[in-house]
């Protein structure tokens, strides 16, 4: 099925529609083909109904450990539960242990189902703090 056709206007019916005398080009595009063209990929997230919990979470790591590794695992931990995982800050130095470093996430918890409650709150953050403690041998900072 093609997408659409695409195509340089001739100078007449540049003149006639009164357009700058230069070369102009125009194209006519099938959206429905468009779409057909890259199955699966959602173009939107309807938004929660349900308000967000934001928590900050910060985690003692080997000071190699690339910060997107440490997102990434977020992430993964908690799936669709995470709507937002922001570094906002990086600390190495007093109280921390020579070759690490402390990585600090804004989390964003959202459900399309339900408001989240402390609990549901709670077990989400376990699952992250349980991750990241097998994988990479972080450990939660108070």
């Amino acid at each position: 099925m093609p997408l659409g056709i695409v195509g340089e206007l001739h100078p007449a019916v540049v003149a006639e529609w009164d357009l700058p005398p230069q070369r102009v080009c125009a194209w006519d595009l099938s959206v429905e083909a468009l779409f057909s063209a890259v199955p699966g990929r959602n173009l939107y997230s309807p938004i929660s109904p349900y308000a967000p919990v934001k928590q900050d979470m910060a985690f003692l790591v080997a000071a190699e450990t690339p910060v997107a590794q440490v997102a990434d695992l977020i992430r993964a931990s908690v799936g669709k539960d995470a709507t937002d995982v922001s570094l906002f800050d990086v600390y190495t130095g007093k109280p921390i242990p020579e070759g690490q470093k402390s990585l600090a996430f804004a989390v964003t918890f959202s459900s399309a189902e339900k408001l989240l409650t402390e609990e549901d709150v709670a077990r989400l953050r376990k699952r992250i703090e349980g991750r990241l403690q097998r994988e990479l041998g972080a450990t939660l900072r108070s």
